[in-house]
């Protein structure tokens, strides 16, 4: 059952529908979600300029203005005057405040609201970022969009490239147990940035897994092992 609020119901039918979206779950970000999403427009104009974009924000009701930031940050004006990319389709951006799973809410809750839009929206693609991001380019769009658009796969998890001693939690627990368990030599189970198809985003929504644990802690997890246990088309780029 949909646990969206009137409000998204209605910002979903204005939208109508749409081919690509990113989405960005935040809580008090005014500070950092605007570079985010100055990079993700660029990314999906630049890369996929003849699709439908939407830029969508999950947001815990920000009182720092998170929202009114993402609504008002332009894209970089490089993007037609030296790339020469003119887009077809106009883009998009939306702030929306998530409704809670079971009073609990959390990042599970906002991308719970995010792959609910998307499915409602029958978007191909879904990309999700984190909204204090430092190091994104527009090109992550791209790498992680791709694989489902132009490869037909289902879940991209990222592959960062970090100092040896750098994510201790997934080199010592998470990468040695996802592989012990499936076998699958997915480096970055808990990455932040994924991307995910048309098809796992309704498996996603139908399993009863996606409960009030999930909506609080564990959502990355959860994501890239049910991809796997469901026998979903998983890479990593």
């Amino acid at each position: 059952q949909t646990t969206l609020t009137p409000a998204i119901r209605k910002e979903i039918e204005r939208l109508g529908r749409a081919d690509i979206m990113v989405g960005i779950p935040s809580f008090k970000n005014a500070a950092t979600i605007g570079y985010v999403v100055r990079a993700a427009q660029a990314g999906l104009v630049q890369y996929f300029p003849d699709l439908h974009p939407v830029v969508v924000n999950s947001d815990a009701g920000s009182p720092d203005g998170t929202g009114r930031v993402v609504v008002e940050t332009e894209p970089p004006d490089y993007i037609e005057q030296i790339l020469l990319v003119r887009p077809t389709n106009k883009l998009e951006r939306v702030s929306l405040t998530y409704p809670e799973i079971d009073g609990v809410g959390g990042k599970g809750a906002a991308l719970r609201t995010i792959f609910e839009i998307a499915n409602a929206l029958q978007v191909q693609a879904l990309v999700v970022v984190d909204s204090d991001l430092r190091s994104i380019v527009p090109e992550w769009i791209e790498l992680l969009a791709g694989p489902i658009l132009k490869g037909g796969y289902d879940f991209v998890a990222p592959l960062y490239s970090r100092y040896k001693y750098d994510g201790t939690i997934t080199n010592s627990i998470a990468y040695p147990l996802t592989r012990a368990l499936y076998g699958a030599r997915i480096r970055q189970p808990i990455g932040g940035e994924f991307a995910v198809s048309a098809d796992l985003v309704r498996r996603y929504l139908e399993l009863d897994t996606f409960d009030e644990l999930t909506a609080r802690f564990g959502i990355d997890v959860w994501m890239t092992h049910s991809a796997i246990n469901e026998g979903f088309a998983v890479c990593q780029t």
